[in-house]
């Protein structure tokens, strides 16, 4: 299952980086880091620190900013 979905992931990431800008792409990208302790903390309950929070909702800012 890994395979097939990493691979696939890849591929249209790949073939979106030709229309969408080096910097657009760069912070999409980080959309699935920011997100990761929201799934953890979801999931499996795990908590999650204050710098942690302030560092994502600070990238999470520029990608909504850039976006908008």
């Amino acid at each position: 299952m890994g395979a097939v979905t990493l691979t696939g992931g890849m591929l249209l990431f790949t073939l979106g980086s030709k229309v969408v800008p080096a910097a657009q792409a760069t912070l999409l990208s980080l959309v699935e880091v920011l997100l990761a302790p929201l799934w953890v903390w979801l999931r499996l309950g795990e908590t999650v620190s204050q710098g942690t929070l302030i560092g994502g909702a600070v990238l999470l800012g520029a990608v909504v900013l850039n976006a908008y």
